[in-house]
């Protein structure tokens, strides 16, 4: 679960991030790159050390066991923790 955890953190840090920070410069291209490179970083990574996937799809087995509430809860402390680096400063614009 800490690979989901890391991986929701990864996707709205670099997604988000680019949004945020440099939206007006790159564009909705450029935001559109970022979320796909996030994408494809949390996968190559994700799948050679977890096996975690990020296709939903797969949500059916867990789904099947009663372990799908896993699969919803544990991202999201990977978004909030993005927003508090957000919000500390940590990640700032300037």
């Amino acid at each position: 679960m800490l690979a989901r955890f890391i991986g929701t953190l990864t996707l709205v840090l670099f997604g988000c991030g680019a949004a945020v920070i440099a939206g007006a410069d790159i564009g909705l291209t450029g935001i559109s790159f970022a979320f796909g490179l996030a994408l494809m970083v949390i996968h190559l990574i994700g799948v050679n050390v977890t096996g975690v996937s990020v296709n939903p799809a797969l949500f059916v087995g867990p789904e099947a066991m009663g372990l799908l509430w896993l699969f919803i809860l544990v991202p999201i402390p990977g978004g909030l923790a993005t927003g508090v680096l957000f919000r500390s400063g940590v990640l700032d614009s300037a």
